[in-house]
């Protein structure tokens, strides 16, 4: 059986390699004139520079700051240890006081992971909507400070969360930008 297989086998290549062309090279066609090789095809070609969307970037950084506020009420034990103030027009003037601020205790993973990875998230949604580096950190800093004074609003207000989250979202999220 193997052999019979084996003989079939080899006259099916047998008549394959008898169908085939010649092996000789073909001369290679002409090359095209320098300007028809530099121009780029009309589809990829811009016509006028895009500019920054600042509409899209503020509405990315509100669906950033509404996801991390759905996370935070989901984690009502462990954010619950932080809260100083109540939902309430008074409790939002005692935030806004001298005492409504302070350096927060949060543990390690927190303070160097995931402010981090908000900060670039903020400022990745302001990046990638063609805003400057400049405009995108002022962004990061709006959505921290933001988030400190009304999505942790019983909360005393972090001063280095205000400052940490959004320079490290700009310093990591350039970086990564560009790589």
């Amino acid at each position: 059986m193997a052999t019979s297989f084996c003989k079939g086998l080899l006259c099916v290549c047998s008549a394959l390699l008898c169908l085939s062309g010649s092996a000789r090279a073909q001369a290679d066609p002409p090359l095209p004139p320098l300007a028809a090789v530099t121009s780029e095809p009309s589809i990829f070609a811009y016509r006028a520079a895009l500019g920054p969307n600042y509409l899209r970037a503020v509405l990315e950084e509100v669906g950033i700051l509404g996801l991390g506020f759905t996370e935070y009420v989901a984690n009502h034990d462990l954010n619950s240890r932080d809260w100083d103030f109540t939902y309430s027009w008074s409790g939002l003037r005692d935030k806004l006081s001298p005492n409504g601020y302070s350096f927060d205790t949060n543990g390690f993973d927190t303070n160097f992971t995931r402010h981090p990875a908000a900060g670039v998230m903020y400022y990745w949604a302001a990046r990638s909507n063609r805003l400057s580096m400049l405009e995108s950190l002022a962004a990061a800093a709006i959505a921290s400070t933001f988030w400190e004074y009304i999505g942790e609003l019983r909360e005393r207000a972090s001063l280095n969360d205000i400052w940490v989250t959004p320079l490290t979202g700009m310093v990591l999220g350039e970086v990564t930008l560009q790589l």
